[in-house]
């Protein structure tokens, strides 16, 4: 999987700079600015061949004057483009989905140094970074397969906003933390519990959490929250006074002690975005910690609980066994 990161950059900053009014022909002015062509029009969408003589990246235009008008932009027609950075890939396996999660790193990086700090971090399933200019937001996103740039309306965009924090339920928390919604491993070896698990730590979406458990004592958990994913460790989790956390490939982590009520424990953090290897190197600590404090463990008998405060960010757990 290759994206052109120079050349999302290009784009990104043609479109930070352009004189956006939203209709069909300023729209029309920018993709000659860009040096794109036309494939198709119709009055409700477009596709368009960003790179010519390559089968991506490609972008979608689409068009709606009498939604945009009920917003009150009477004389807006363009919503958004969605340019596609990358070839569609499956990331049902690790290698396509550290492809995509190193690329989404490397495009943030760089798109950072044209646009400055993004004013909201998404991570999960569909990660998005986002930056809203004066005239127009400016998006990095993923989706299942790919990684896309879109320009957006601002006036669409509020509206996609408001729609979003309908949708939330601050009050409540979603969890498949209950006998029906167990999730049990259904990884045979431990070489393939921890591809499962790196898979879907980067996939944990805002205020999201992960618990891995054996029986009723609970021995490791993942919070992604505030653009930072932290592994805990309670001391209470670990059955040999004088074991604290496993050495070898733990030590490469950065742990530092807590303390709170129930006894404190140890914590590793990361920064979001991350490169793949640093949910891999999670996953590998997080095994070494199982099977350190519990040496007839197999992976069939790690119980995994997974819940968010909004049904949107519920971790993806599919990996793992059965969808969250």
């Amino acid at each position: 999987m290759q994206a052109d990161i120079e050349g999302a950059a290009s784009i990104a900053r043609l479109a930070a700079g352009f004189n956006w009014q939203w209709t069909t022909e300023n729209a029309a002015a920018f993709y000659r600015s860009a040096g794109w062509r036309v494939e198709y029009s119709s009055d409700t969408f477009a596709l368009l061949r960003v790179s010519p003589g390559q089968q991506s990246p490609v972008a979608k235009a689409s068009y709606d004057s009498e939604f945009l008008s009920l917003l009150g932009s009477v004389a807006d027609d363009l919503q958004e483009v969605f340019v596609v950075l990358t070839d569609p890939a499956s990331i049902d396996s690790a290698g396509h989905l550290a492809e995509l999660t190193d690329l989404f790193v490397d495009l943030s990086n760089r798109l950072t140094v044209d646009l400055g700090k993004p004013v909201d971090f998404s991570p999960g399933r569909y990660a998005t970074l986002r930056w809203d200019l004066p005239n127009v937001v400016l998006r990095l996103t993923t989706t299942e397969s790919t990684l896309s740039f879109d320009i957006v309306n601002p006036v669409y965009q509020r509206w996609l906003d408001r729609q979003a924090a309908t949708s939330e339920e601050t009050d409540e928390m979603y969890s498949s933390d209950n006998d029906d919604a167990s999730i049990y491993s259904g990884s045979e070896t431990w070489s393939d519990y921890v591809k499962a698990l790196a898979m879907s730590l980067p996939r944990m979406g805002s205020s999201s959490f992960l618990r891995l458990r054996v029986n009723e004592h609970r021995i490791i958990a993942f919070e992604m929250k505030s653009g930072q994913l932290t592994m805990s460790v309670p001391s209470s989790s670990i059955t040999d006074a004088s074991v604290s956390i496993p050495g070898d490939i733990c030590a490469q982590c950065d742990w530092f002690e807590y303390d709170d009520q129930q006894g404190g424990g140890w914590r590793y953090s990361v920064g979001w975005p991350a490169r793949y290897r640093e949910y891999e190197l999670m996953a590998a600590c997080a095994t070494a910690i199982l099977r350190e404090n519990n040496s007839s463990l197999l992976p069939s008998g790690v119980h995994l609980e997974a819940w968010a405060y909004d049904d949107v960010n519920t971790p993806d757990t599919s990996a793992l066994g059965r969808p969250s």
